[in-house]
């Protein structure tokens, strides 16, 4: 059985937003039920694809973990066009298929705000996924993602911004994940300047409050579980170039995980 595109995190709009777009001001493209839109292994060249009519399905030779169907609204092939990487699966149409071909440069000058948003939430919600098979790649071949420095840097500027639950827990990170004796050491004596951790405390099996400030998980290690907001508000916080940065804040009954890769 095929998974729908919703299980893949896939945006789509449906047909009455499509039809709103004046397709007189972008190129249009047919593909004939069993036909090919694009073939694994293959670089893009100058386009990617937003569907308007048809269904189309992606499979990979060697997995069938990429067995999706994409029907009116999906985009496809922009990461790869973006990144200047090949496709990663074939796209063919399982229907008659009629497409929106757009280039990179299309998208500074659309102006139509559906068009807009289908792009935007694409992006939204595809990226992070994207990247993930960047970060298995670097696991895989134990490329070192962070170094001790940046781990202390990271504790320093949380504490800095009054955040001293994420120093706490970066610190046991560091502790719990790496070799080196004296860093081990050095962490220890910082946990030891700082108030002890914010331990939620349980209602039921699996029902936990988290006072104000407390930290779920760290950018440094990922959390094994998935989190429903029943109450109250989670900052989604990022370092970047030395730099405490909000990146969202999500409310009562988002879904909120950031599990490991595997």
């Amino acid at each position: 059985m095929k998974n729908t595109p919703n299980n893949y995190h896939i945006q789509y709009y449906n047909i009455e937003k499509i039809s709103y777009i004046n397709m007189n001001n972008y190129k249009t493209i047919k593909f004939s039920k069993s036909s090919f839109i694009y073939e694994e292994g293959n670089f893009p060249k100058d386009s990617f694809y937003i569907i308007t009519k048809g269904k189309a399905e992606s499979y990979a030779i060697n997995s069938n973990n990429y067995n999706k169907e994409y029907n009116i609204g999906h985009i496809i092939g922009l990461v790869n066009l973006a990144a200047g990487e090949p496709y990663q699966v074939s796209m063919k149409a399982i229907e008659d298929v009629e497409v929106l071909e757009l280039s990179l440069s299309d998208i500074n000058n659309i102006t139509n705000n559906d068009l807009i948003k289908i792009i935007y939430n694409y992006f939204n919600t595809t990226l992070e996924t994207w990247l993930s098979r960047y970060y298995i790649n670097l696991v895989k071949n134990k490329v070192d993602l962070y170094y001790k420095e940046n781990i202390f840097t990271m504790a320093e500027i949380y504490l800095k911004n009054e955040f001293p639950d994420a120093a706490y827990k970066l610190y046991e990170n560091y502790i719990d994940t790496l070799e080196d004796k004296s860093d081990i050491e050095y962490a220890k004596k910082e946990l030891l300047k700082l108030p002890p951790p914010n331990n939620p405390s349980m209602f039921t099996s699996n029902i936990f409050l988290y006072k104000k400030g407390s930290c779920l998980y760290t950018e440094f290690k990922a959390s094994n579980y998935l989190y429903i907001i029943l109450s109250g508000r989670i900052g989604i916080y990022n370092i970047i170039d030395g730099k405490l940065l909000l990146k969202d804040i999500y409310k009562k009954t988002i879904f909120l995980t950031d599990m490991n890769p595997n």
